[in-house]
């Protein structure tokens, strides 16, 4: 369940072109905390974060080859929650099945 809320939300949140191509973690960690403003209180904490980045990062990349492949519909992209665990995503950010936003 919840890796479905986490790729609803990268989904969601942002649905980018397959084009833009995605580096290895030590390229895309600084870009992200960079882009979303990112700083953590100390080296463990960042370690952590790191790694959550790192799990997300390889996640992306690897449905976006099989959206590449013609095996997906949708292309995945790299958010401000990447670096968060699935029970950290703020709540009420998806609609359930069969209801409406209002």
């Amino acid at each position: 369940m919840k890796l479905v809320i986490f790729l609803g939300l990268l989904v969601v949140v942002q649905i980018v072109s397959s084009s833009e191509e995605l580096g290895s973690l030590e390229q895309e960690w600084p870009k992200f905390k960079t882009k979303f403003n990112k700083s953590y209180p100390d080296a463990k904490e960042e370690a952590k974060r790191k790694a959550i980045f790192e799990a997300t990062l390889k996640r992306v990349k690897e449905h976006n080859k099989k959206y590449d492949a013609g095996q997906e519909s949708y292309s995945l992209g790299i958010n401000h929650f990447a670096d968060l665990e699935g029970h950290e995503v703020p709540t009420g950010l998806l609609i359930p099945k069969g209801e409406t936003a209002s």
